[in-house]
C-alpha cells in the first residue's frame, strides 16, 4: 500500500520496483495528430491476394465477390475500393494453385523420407528431409 497519493511517489515506485518503466517518455499527443489522416494507404494488389487466400482458405466460392451483401461490406469499410470480378478471382486462384503444385513437385521431388498411416476413417502423412524434419503433414478425415 503506498502512504503518500501523489503522483511523484508513484514514480518513484515505477522507478524502483518496475524498471521497465524508467525511461519512458511523457510525450502526448495531440487530438489531431490521434484522429488525423491516417498513414495507411491502400494497395490494390495487396487486397487482391487477401482476397484470393482467404476464399481458398475459407472455402467461398470465387462468385462471393459479385455477391450484393459482400459488395456492400466491402464498400462499408473503405467505399474508393475496386472489387475484381469473379472471373479475376477464379484466374487468380487458378495461378496461385499452379504456383504451389510447382513448388510442391520440387518439395517432393527433394524427399527421401515418408510415413503414410492409414484407417478406414483417418489418414495421415507424414512428408520429411533427409535428417527426418518434418516438412509437410497431411491429415483427412474420410
Amino acid at each position: 500500500m503506498c502512504s503518500g497519493g501523489s503522483t511523484s511517489n508513484l514514480m518513484k515506485h515505477l522507478k524502483k520496483q518496475h524498471s521497465i518503466w524508467v525511461g519512458i517518455s511523457r510525450q502526448s499527443i495531440t487530438i489531431d495528430e490521434m484522429f488525423g489522416p491516417s498513414k495507411w494507404k491502400y494497395n490494390q494488389e495487396e487486397m487482391r491476394n487477401k482476397l484470393v487466400k482467404w476464399i481458398v482458405i475459407e472455402q467461398h466460392p470465387f462468385t462471393i465477390v459479385e455477391e450484393e451483401d459482400f459488395i456492400n461490406f466491402v464498400y462499408s469499410l473503405y467505399p474508393n475500393i475496386e472489387i475484381p470480378f469473379a472471373d479475376t478471382i477464379k484466374r487468380d486462384i487458378m495461378e496461385l494453385y499452379v504456383t504451389n503444385v510447382a513448388k510442391m513437385q520440387t518439395v517432393l521431388q527433394k524427399l527421401q523420407n515418408s510415413i503414410a498411416l492409414s484407417d478406414k476413417d483417418f489418414r495421415i502423412h507424414v512428408l520429411a528431409d533427409n535428417q527426418w524434419h518434418q516438412l509437410e503433414k497431411i491429415m483427412n478425415f474420410l
